[in-house]
């Protein structure tokens, strides 16, 4: 006896939902409107000391904070001069030269959001700085977003590399090093090169990065080159943004540049989730076909946005986001689905699928007084164990470390006891193994009485050989040889071998008993092991088990390999007597041996046939002298081919 009794586990949830992909918004094409600061060859931090850590301020503190030369302003500036400026506001993209691979015909990369033609020209040209001038350019916009957005995106085309910054955060570099993730750029901080270090020719104008501002690190591109996200932004709240590049070139004589960027944000959609999924026998349990489900939902605006949804749904066609609603009465037949939408905005939609809960396992019946119907299983039960047809049988075959549950709802015991029965059964179609040592089959009953619970363990001793309350298999060297050793082959069948097994358990559960439920552990690992749990009955005390009502015990049929749920199906044996001779007839079923024993006075049996008779499923017949005035005859069946 053990006191180590199992927890059921919670049912989990077979809600299943699947929403629509949120609604990508465009916050920055690659034709919006930039300010751009674009020196011909000074550096702009030499008169304005502070340069480098104000120019990409938020635009909220950009007017005070900044003071070095002007951005958007209506200067050309002059390529000859090189402490002239080129300032103004334009249109995307911006750049200066030839980007020679970014309009060829199979790079045709800046694609506006939701398609359209590609761009393929420079918004602003910019003016070409002299040889040797040709490095940094500056630029800054703003734009505003009206809810809280989720997911920013960037993509961009930077030849030949850039810093960004977000709301005064330096959020991510593309093909361009600084010493740390702290440094900022300055005027003579140069792109990783075309050629250079990367050896990659043309990378920088044939890449469009794609650059998810959520996750953190380097982000690969089919390029060769790298963006990398120093700051995540998982969301934009309501409000004004301001973006702030700076454009670098990999040499001072190269001959272009281009800045070209699209930022978008998901509106986050809307997201219904299923909870508390529940089934409804109906008033029929053993009909599970007629069952409903039920199940709660919360709809939530995934970017925090107030407001209601409207669903397909009749019993709850709208409400408000945030409130659980109850919707019923779905088939058990099929999944329930139910599209929902904004109210406001009715492309936001998200389908919620939700997949019926199984049924509780029936493994048979209750035929206590007043308590007269199904036993089922606890919620809880091990997935690896199903329902096998409208017998009451469960099988498993889950593999695994971790011994898959059967439990029985607990059973109110009357004050006199009662009887309990079941049926194990073991399959291995194997054709090379039978069961191994880390298959393992445990029964038990856990009984309570007024001083607690106990287990109490059910295997026939005849099975169980070494007395460890549980049944295993056997995976030592020479299977046929030590067969026997395996406890779940009660037919010592030969490895090579298929079979089906049964064996019948029996437990009369005592006066004062309070309740009792019945628990399977069961661990196997192939397919082609198969445990079976058929035919549970809680019964009144005294009741012998034969389910099929032919006075033959279902362990006898078993142990015959007759079928106990079949009356027309047991043991028969016949005999004539001619002269000194008796003539025996019975009916014989496969992977079973008989044999003819005799007796003077039903107290001392030997055997009369020295080889054992092997079933075929035919009538057989054996011959036994009769030379004596008084002889009892038996004919006897056993498991397997030889089980004497």
């Amino acid at each position: 006896m053990r006191l180590n009794l199992p927890t059921a586990s919670l049912l989990a949830l077979a809600a299943l939902f699947s929403s629509a992909p949120a609604a990508e918004t465009l916050l920055v094409s690659y034709t919006h409107t930039w300010k751009f600061m674009h020196p011909m060859g000074a550096n702009p931090a030499v008169n304005d000391t502070n340069f480098d850590e104000t120019w990409w301020l938020p635009e909220s503190d950009f007017p005070s904070e900044y003071d070095g030369p002007e951005f958007g302003g209506s200067d050309n500036g002059n390529a000859s001069n090189p402490a002239s400026i080129n300032t103004n506001v334009g249109p995307g993209p911006l750049g200066y030269g030839s980007v020679e691979n970014w309009i060829g015909p199979h790079t045709r990369l800046l694609v506006p959001l939701g398609g359209g033609a590609p761009i393929t020209s420079m918004g602003t040209p910019l003016t070409v700085p002299q040889s040797g001038n040709r490095k940094a350019s500056y630029y800054r916009t703003t734009f505003t977003t009206s809810q809280l957005l989720l997911k920013p995106i960037l993509r961009c085309m930077m030849d030949d590399g850039a810093v960004i910054f977000l709301n005064g955060v330096q959020v991510a570099r593309v093909n361009l090093s600084l010493p740390d993730p702290a440094a900022l750029p300055s005027y003579t901080s140069f792109a990783l090169g075309d050629g250079t270090l990367l050896s990659v020719p043309q990378s920088t104008e044939n890449t469009l990065h794609t650059i998810d501002l959520t996750m953190p690190g380097f982000q690969g591109t089919p390029g060769g080159l790298q963006a990398r996200v120093l700051h995540p932004v998982a969301s934009l709240p309501a409000g004004t943004h301001t973006l702030a590049v700076f454009l670098a070139s990999w040499s001072a004589s190269n001959s272009d540049q281009l800045m070209s960027l699209q930022m978008t944000a998901d509106d986050g959609g809307i997201n219904p989730v299923a909870s508390n999924l529940t089934r409804h026998a109906n008033g029929t349990p053993t009909n599970p076909a007629d069952d409903t489900f039920a199940f709660d939902v919360v709809v939530t605006q995934l970017s925090g946005a107030p407001g209601t949804w409207n669903s397909s749904s009749p019993q709850h066609p709208a409400g408000p986001y945030g409130t659980v609603f109850r919707f019923s009465g779905f088939s058990v037949g099929s999944a329930a689905q139910i599209n929902f939408s904004d109210a406001a905005d009715p492309s936001l939609t998200s389908l919620l699928t939700v997949e019926p809960p199984p049924a509780p396992l029936w493994i048979g019946e209750i035929t206590l007084p007043g308590q007269a119907g199904p036993l089922l299983c606890t919620t809880g039960v091990s997935p690896a164990w199903v329902q096998a047809g409208n017998e009451t049988a469960l099988q498993s075959n889950g593999g695994g470390s971790t011994a898959h549950l059967i439990q029985s709802n607990t059973v109110a015991i009357p004050a006199g006891g009662a009887a309990f029965s079941a049926i194990i059964e073991f399959e291995d179609n194997s054709p090379v193994s039978n069961f191994e040592e880390s298959d393992t089959v445990e029964a038990v009953l856990v009984l309570t009485t007024v001083s607690g619970s106990t287990e109490v363990g059910i295997l026939p001793a005849v099975y169980d050989r070494n007395s460890d309350n549980m049944l295993s298999g056997y995976g030592g060297p020479d299977y046929n040889t030590n067969r026997v050793s395996d406890e779940l082959n009660p037919g010592a069948h030969l490895a090579e071998s298929s079979y089906v097994e049964g064996i019948a358990l029996t437990y009369a559960i005592p006066p004062g008993t309070l309740s009792a439920s019945f628990i399977v552990r069961a661990l196997n690992n192939q397919a082609s092991e198969i445990f079976r749990v058929k035919n549970v009955r809680f019964a009144r005390a005294g009741t012998v088990p034969d389910l099929d009502g032919d006075n033959i015990t279902d362990s006898d049929e078993l142990a015959a390999g007759t079928n106990p749920l079949n009356s027309a199906s047991y043991f028969t044996a016949t005999h004539t007597k001619s002269q000194n001779f008796i003539e025996f007839t019975f009916s014989t079923v496969p992977n079973r041996s008989y044999r003819i024993v005799s007796s003077t006075d039903m107290v001392n049996w030997v055997t009369e046939n020295t080889t054992s008779i092997i079933g075929d499923g035919g009538i057989q017949a054996y011959t036994v002298p009769a030379s004596i005035r008084r002889k009892f005859l038996c004919v006897q069946a056993g498991r397997g081919t030889n089980p004497w």
